[in-house]
């Protein structure tokens, strides 16, 4: 930012035959005036005197606005571009240098300039005589409002330029003179800036108050830190200033960067993976992504992945989500080890994973791990004389009952005539005639 209200020859290049007072001079608003006017004057550094001086003194300017602050609202007053060619002898005009102004008449109409894509190109190094004063058209004003000029320019070569502004009584009286009091004047100086030289090849635009400011009148380094307020990007702290130590994440440029460092957060979960990483950022604010400050807690163990941090809830992956040096801890399954592959697992044999391993079931409710036949559950018949038949009596039991077998291990699950006798069966009576002959041998 090119400075726009200090008085300082170590600052800028004032023109050897300018009128300058170091206290410059600054009106607050009268209440009667209605009307402010931004202007400006361009005029070259070298042989003033010189018609055929070599070398360029250019004036470039985008634009002009008039920002008004008034109960809370801002408005734009004054807008002027350079879209057409304005009214060149009502709005400027070649002012003699020496003496000063002269008697304060227009003593040329202002040819020597071009405007083009909307820039206002103004030739200084032809009239090396002369001051270039221009002018914007009025705008109106109120006392209980704040009024900001901000002007974006460019001033090439041996170039200098001041910015400045008046306030009118009104909107359409003629300049009858200054009145330093601002009581018989149609009009009085309300703010100007210093002089501007080379601009380094590029625009730079100014914002300045034309009222409510400060009176004070700074100086080149008003904070005493070793640096003049067009290099101190805040010439009110000391501890501001190019090259300064830069305090983390506080929100303040304190190396005049333009940057702030801000504490990281990768991943951007709300946790810091330590207390002294950290990420330069492009504002001040600590508030994009991947950027945290110093209140925000550390020991993220992951700042890759935004799920993983400290209080995250820990899921059976394999991984320490909630960064406490554990791993599944409390969430992981237990499995049981399942020999006989029937679905029921030992439970003195168990292991602990997230994942079922190969022989491994959940259940540990097997009695014999050996039997695949001997699990919860299993129903059992009757076989006393173990001829393959059951007389249909059952047992659900995990181990086996004596003298009985699973469905399987049997030729028939019912109709046993004599479970006692292996050598009646079935097949000997058929049913139901083998009844009697059953009843004839009870009988002998």
């Amino acid at each position: 930012m090119v400075p726009v209200s200090h008085a300082s020859e170590k600052a800028c290049r004032i023109p050897d035959d300018a009128i300058w007072d170091e206290e410059t001079i600054r009106h607050e608003l009268p209440s009667w005036y209605e009307a402010g006017v931004i202007w400006f004057n361009g005029l070259t550094l070298s042989d003033k005197y010189n018609a055929d001086t070599d070398g360029s003194a250019i004036i470039l300017i985008d634009y002009v606005k008039v920002i008004e602050q008034c109960n809370s609202q801002e408005n734009i007053v004054l807008l002027q571009e350079y879209d057409s060619v304005p009214d060149s002898a009502q709005w400027w005009g070649w002012y003699y240098r020496n003496p000063w102004f002269g008697n304060d008449d227009a003593h040329d109409i202002l040819t020597d300039y071009t405007i083009s894509d909307g820039i206002l190109t103004i030739l200084v190094q032809e009239r090396p005589d002369r001051v270039a004063h221009w002018w914007t058209e009025r705008f109106p004003v109120y006392s209980n409002c704040t009024y900001f000029a901000e002007v974006r320019f460019m001033v090439i070569g041996d170039a200098s330029l001041i910015v400045g502004s008046d306030w009118w009584i009104d909107m359409s009286s003629d300049w009858n003179g200054y009145d330093e009091t601002c009581i018989t004047s149609n009009n009085c100086e309300a703010w100007f800036s210093d002089w501007f030289s080379d601009t380094n090849d590029g625009f730079v635009t100014i914002k300045a108050p034309l009222n409510n400011y400060c009176e004070d009148i700074p100086d080149d380094d008003v904070d005493d830190d070793g640096f003049a307020y067009d290099t101190d990007c805040n010439d009110n702290d000391p501890t501001i200033y190019p090259g300064a130590t830069e305090t983390i994440a506080d929100g303040v440029d304190q190396n005049c960067d333009g940057q702030e460092i801000c504490f990281a957060d990768a991943d951007n979960d709300g946790y810091r993976p330590d207390l002294t990483s950290t990420v330069v950022s492009a504002d001040l604010d600590c508030n994009n992504f991947g950027e945290a400050i110093a209140t925000d807690p550390s020991g993220d163990c992951d700042d890759s992945n935004a799920s993983i941090h400290p209080g995250a809830t820990e899921v059976c992956d394999g991984i320490d989500n909630n960064c406490d040096g554990q791993i599944d801890e409390g969430v992981m399954l237990t499995w049981y080890l399942d020999s006989d592959q029937d679905g029921y697992g030992d439970p003195a044999n168990s292991i602990e994973q997230c994942n079922q391993a190969a022989g491994y079931v959940a259940d540990d409710n097997d009695c014999n791990d050996a039997d695949a036949l001997e699990h919860p559950n299993q129903t059992w018949f009757k076989d006393v004389d173990g001829d393959g038949y059951s007389d249909g009596t059952t047992m659900v039991s995990c181990l086996r009952p004596e003298n009985y077998y699973v469905a399987s291990e049997l030729t028939s699950t019912t109709g046993d005539p004599d479970d006692t006798d292996p050598d009646i069966i079935p097949s000997d009576f058929p049913w139901p005639m083998f009844m009697p002959a059953i009843q004839t041998q009870n009988q002998q």
